[in-house]
């Protein structure tokens, strides 16, 4: 509103709040009440009607029984809001002493719009794609004729990631001043990893005394891993495919008193694991491995591991550490990615799980973080963590795509996040800033509303 103000100078201002939210203070003791309309405590700054000055228009649609989950009536919410400014029409008329015929509005309008540049492309750009790729990828685009203008741009797109293999494209305009003409460029974020996980078993578990649980469990275990070997790949490729399947067999003991499942403050959870794996590793290359011939291997390991996380709160700030520590025998499978996907990894972040971080994954590592936790009001918390880890002996890629253990590796991985988390009754409502120290999942950002939890894998 002060932008439109101080940047356009207008006669007239009318201003429509379509929050609901007309307070310029949280509601204390209401919380329960509001939380439907949580998210927008976070999003959206104060409304506040006495910035409209007396020469403007406050529009207030009367949409108090809807929320912001209420997506379906979305055509309610619009006619509320035109009913509102009908019955306000006189108001506006009065304040608007100009009068225009629609011949006249046209003809503004087209010269406004008249002083934009044409989208005429005159070049695209590939980024993360050889030559060969490059021009495969041109004969979608008018076959490499230049200029094209938009329609063409977007149909040769559409064309072109319907393909499976280009469906993580993503496409920018960049305009060129001197030459009054647009440069397209089209990242390609290979996709990884496909992977079917299954795992059928019984467990049993029995309480030992009142805060701990020593588990007995067994489990089958039937997995395929389809994934590249390189940063980039072409329609014509196929993907490596990896079968694990055996069993798995293994005892825990553990303590939990969190106050939460996900984003906790207070309490403790503790867990000391040992479990075995007696697997058959059946693997197919596809054309981005080195390897053209199957391998099929029985692999056997010992695994334990040790998780710690505990709370100390004091007044409104909350301090927690989180820590692990993996030992294992486990060998290396017949390639650096088909060993890297089935090793343990250190997840402490919430988007952790979703991303394959190399640089977090080792069969013998020592991990460990900080958690700070700040009350910035009833339910709201802010929260900055980092955390380290180190492996005891890292995963290495040879020249012949094969996975070797170096136990002199030294470099030690960061992460990080901070972030605001309400605590509702559908679940946390949050949003993040997460760091990694890896090279293709370095920074990104993280918003959602409910729990984000996952189940444990068949490896875990």
């Amino acid at each position: 509103m002060s932008v439109a103000l101080s940047e356009f100078a207008p006669d007239v201002l009318i201003g429509s709040n379509v929050s609901s939210k007309t307070y310029k203070e949280y509601p204390y003791g209401k919380d329960d009440q509001l939380i439907s309309r949580s998210l927008l405590y976070i999003l959206l700054d104060n409304s506040d009607p006495t910035e409209i000055p007396d020469s403007g228009v406050y529009i207030q649609p009367n949409i108090l029984n809807y929320t912001s989950f209420d997506f379906a009536k979305a055509r309610a919410l619009i006619d509320s809001g035109y009913n509102q400014t009908i019955r306000q029409i006189d108001e506006i008329k009065k304040k608007i002493s100009k009068r225009r015929t629609c011949d006249e509005v046209a003809q503004a309008r087209n010269k406004f719009n008249s002083k934009g540049a044409p989208l005429i492309i005159e070049e695209i750009q590939f980024d993360g794609f050889n030559r060969n790729q490059q021009k495969y990828i041109n004969r979608f685009f008018n076959s490499g004729k230049r200029p094209l203008n938009f329609s063409q741009v977007k149909s040769g797109f559409y064309r072109l990631v319907s393909h499976d293999y280009f469906n993580n494209l993503y496409p920018g305009f960049v305009y060129n001043e001197s030459s009054h003409d647009f440069l397209v460029v089209t990242n390609e974020t290979p996709t990884v990893l496909n992977r079917i996980d299954r795992k059928i078993g019984a467990a049993l578990g029995v309480p030992m005394g009142r805060n701990y649980k020593l588990s007995i469990d067994g489990s089958y275990i039937n997995n395929k891993d389809n994934y590249i070997n390189s940063d980039v790949f072409v329609s014509t490729d196929t993907l490596d495919q990896l079968k694990v399947q055996g069993t798995r067999a293994g005892l825990a003991f553990t303590a939990n008193s969190l106050n939460r499942k996900q984003y906790a403050s207070q309490g403790q959870a503790y867990s000391f694991s040992l479990d075995w794996f007696g697997v058959i590793e059946n693997y197919q290359p596809g054309t981005t491995s080195v390897s053209t011939l199957p391998t099929n291997n029985y692999r056997s390991w010992l695994r334990a591991k040790v998780s710690l996380e505990q709370y100390f709160k004091q007044g409104l700030y909350s301090a927690g550490y989180v820590f692990e520590y993996v030992l294992s025998n486990q060998p290396v499978f017949s390639n650096y990615m088909g060993t890297v996907i089935n090793a343990p990894a250190f997840n402490p972040i919430q988007d952790s799980k979703t991303l394959l971080l190399q640089n977090f994954r080792a069969f013998n590592y020592v991990a460990g973080g900080w958690r700070n936790v700040f009350n910035i009001r009833k339910s709201l918390d802010f929260r900055l963590e980092g955390y380290l880890f180190k492996p005891l002996e890292a995963i290495v890629q040879l020249q012949d795509q094969e996975a070797a253990l170096d136990s002199d590796f030294t470099k030690i991985y960061f992460a990080a996040t901070a972030g605001l988390v309400l605590h509702s009754s559908i679940g946390p409502i949050s949003l993040n800033v997460n760091y990694y120290d890896d090279n293709e999942n370095q920074l990104g950002v993280l918003l959602h509303v409910g729990f984000l939890l996952f189940n444990k894998t068949s490896m875990e």
